[in-house]
């Protein structure tokens, strides 16, 4: 249904859209997790090995492409908080563009350089073959995966979070269900379980646009409608293109840091990888709030609705920073505790590195949280170039770690390389907010009277 966030509660609204859209998060971690207990259980150790090694460059890929959608949907919020529906259909078809002309520009280079890329990631031999099965059948689906979140990237602009959920659960059961079916019924091995995620992916495609066509009458582009529009598509880039370049630069950081890590020792690895996904399982509530925000901004933005867009802001932080420290205070005490969920009471010496990780990273969580809310607000403004730099400086910490500190504090300087980040972009990210945005807020406000 579609929502007009410009006017009730601006916390209600925020919650509103937050509630679904967390569920719907839960359901694709599900989704990713489901890969990874099919090739484990019904293929091989080999096979898992294959499918995890290249997470991290399908991310960085995604996370470039998500971006620039992220940026469409900034201007059609825009559109749709002014009520200026004749520019909202013009900025959809013009995001059409550009979604065809960077999906295709990816989706070539992808394909035609992941062999190389694989012998730079000095992919191990034994298992090159399935990895390159897979990714291979992973990035030529991409066109799939590139319309389908611009389909939901459309629906999220106008307020509907619902749509979110139901597409996640469909998905979800979709892709389950073809895992087990390639996988077991018909061994295809790593090839059914790339299959399967490509097919729910377009699953899913079917559903969005099914409802995009039935329920969202609004957003209906139609011939007038087609103009090219220079400004658009200019402002398309300045938005999508540094909000892209900040994801690809924060999980290049991180892979940098996993290097390190691997060369400590198994312990070592097993510690931090498990403490992440700890970390990640916890703030997912709070990766989903952050989320939640951009409709609500850009909607209000487009109004000049600048109180709303502030009060909402102040009220979504102090929500962030209590969850941080209660989540951050639970894991330093029962971090161990939580671990065994991924190992067992025997790796004492692992359970030790994981519990000294959350001693840093538990004490300062609710930066992470006061991160993801100001990003995700700044590039609902559309000054996503500030993110890009904030991108950078995340970079530059992990950086330092890496080549300055490992050597010398080993794991020490691990566990304090993610807190380091979140320090730096937050304090980085709030002096643009408080020297640039609130000043353009006044402008803004003094302009509209």
């Amino acid at each position: 249904m579609i929502t007009d966030m410009t006017i009730g509660s601006p916390l209600k609204r925020v919650f509103g859209f937050f509630v679904p859209l967390l569920f719907s998060t839960v359901f694709q971690q599900l989704y990713a997790i489901t890969d990874s207990v099919v090739v484990g259980k019904f293929i091989s150790k080999n096979a898992l090995a294959a499918v995890n090694s290249t997470t991290t460059l399908n991310w960085m890929i995604i996370s470039f492409v998500i971006g620039f959608v992220t940026g469409e949907g900034v201007l059609v919020s825009r559109a749709f908080g002014e009520k200026n529906y004749k520019k909202m259909r013009n900025c959809i078809a013009n995001g059409i563009y550009v979604a065809v002309v960077v999906g295709s520009i990816i989706t070539f280079l992808a394909l035609m350089f992941i062999k190389r890329i694989l012998f730079f990631m000095d992919v191990p031999s034994e298992i090159f073959s399935d990895t390159y099965t897979y990714i291979f059948i992973i990035m030529a689906g991409y066109p799939i995966t590139i319309a389908t979140n611009y389909i939901g990237m459309l629906i999220n602009a106008v307020g509907d979070g619902n749509n979110a959920l139901i597409r996640g659960v469909i998905s979800t059961i979709v892709n389950i269900t073809m895992d087990l079916t390639f996988v077991i019924v018909f061994g295809m091995g790593v090839a059914g379980v790339a299959i399967a995620t490509v097919t729910s992916t377009f699953v899913d495609f079917c559903v969005a646009l099914t409802f995009y066509i039935k329920r969202y009458k609004l957003l209906h582009i139609s011939k007038e409608d087609l103009k090219p529009n220079k400004f658009i598509i200019r402002k398309t880039f300045l938005i999508g293109l540094p909000n892209g370049l900040q994801s690809s630069i924060t999980m290049l950081g991180c892979t940098l840091v996993q290097g390190s890590v691997n060369t400590l020792g198994t312990n070592y690895i097993a510690a931090y990888s498990t403490s992440l996904k700890i970390e990640n399982m916890v703030t997912t509530p709070l990766m989903a709030l952050a989320n939640s925000l951009p409709p609500f901004v850009a909607q209000n933005y487009g109004a000049c609705k600048i109180n709303r867009i502030k009060k909402a802001l102040k009220q979504v932080l102090i929500i962030a920073v209590a969850y941080g420290i209660i989540i951050g205070t639970l894991l330093r005490l029962f971090g161990e505790k939580i671990a065994l969920m991924y190992l067992n009471s025997s790796e004492t010496e692992t359970l030790s590195f994981i519990n000294y990780y959350f001693i840093f990273s538990g004490t300062l969580l609710f930066m992470l949280c006061v991160l993801y809310v100001i990003r995700s607000t700044i590039t609902s403004l559309g000054y996503s170039a500030f993110n890009a730099i904030g991108g950078l400086v995340e970079l530059g910490c992990r950086l330092f770690v890496v080549f300055a500190l490992v050597s010398n504090l080993g794991y020490t300087a691990i566990c304090i390389s993610n807190p380091l980040s979140w320090i730096a972009t937050s304090t980085m990210l709030f002096t643009a907010y408080f020297t640039y945005i609130r000043k353009k807020f006044k402008q803004m406000e003094k302009a509209s009277g």
